[in-house]
């Protein structure tokens, strides 16, 4: 019995063809004013690894498994759309036309990742309780973590240092309010599961 949706797969392919064609749209138009002093060397870099986290760590568990393991085409999809939303909002110059854009952003992306994070431990035999507190524990660490790479890029290089401040705490905030509601979502998921799968032949 597979915990996958029917939908989660080509969920996941649209999310990854999205993502190479948006960045090779950034590659290819650097120089756009929407991009200067964003770190986007660095995203160009990072993002990528971010996406292919879930497909190498798959590969990985198989191999030292000697097994087939399910793929988990919704916990894959659910952590590659943050880094295309991220992408899409910058190359239509959302953050620095839309005044609420960032927060949306937070909020949305960090609940997709907690989600994401929550939807492969569904295939584990963590309690819910544990699935609640794990995600909720990923989410306050990655919002965190996501400031200070900000800080460390581009924030403490450019205009934005004045108010950043004030825009970290409201930032990780939405960040942890999007993921307990994430969290929220994978207890309930979890108590509702017949049985704990983690591997389908």
């Amino acid at each position: 019995m597979s915990v996958e949706p029917r939908w989660a797969r080509p969920l996941d392919l649209v999310a990854k063809a999205l993502f190479v064609a948006c960045c090779l749209w950034i590659w290819l138009h650097l120089g756009d004013p929407q991009y200067a002093g964003k770190g986007f060397d660095s995203r160009l870099i990072g993002y990528p690894i971010g996406v292919l986290l879930v497909p190498i760590g798959w590969w990985i568990a198989q191999v030292r498994a000697k097994r087939k393991i399910a793929f988990p085409w919704l916990a894959d999809a659910l952590i590659t759309m943050p880094f295309v939303t991220d992408l899409l909002g910058n190359i239509f110059d959302l953050f620095d036309t839309v005044a609420v854009f960032d927060d949306v952003l937070h909020f949305l992306n960090w609940f997709l990742l907690a989600a994401g994070i929550g939807a492969l431990l569904l295939r584990s035999r963590l309690s819910p309780g544990g699935i609640f507190a794990a995600v909720i524990a990923f989410g306050a660490s990655a919002a965190i973590l996501w400031e200070g790479g900000e800080w460390l890029t581009f924030i403490r290089f450019g205009t934005e240092l004045n108010t950043a401040y004030q825009d970290t705490l409201l930032d990780e905030h939405l960040g942890l309010l999007g993921a307990t509601l994430a969290a929220i979502g994978m207890y309930v998921m979890a108590k509702r599961r017949p049985t704990p799968v983690e591997v389908q032949r």
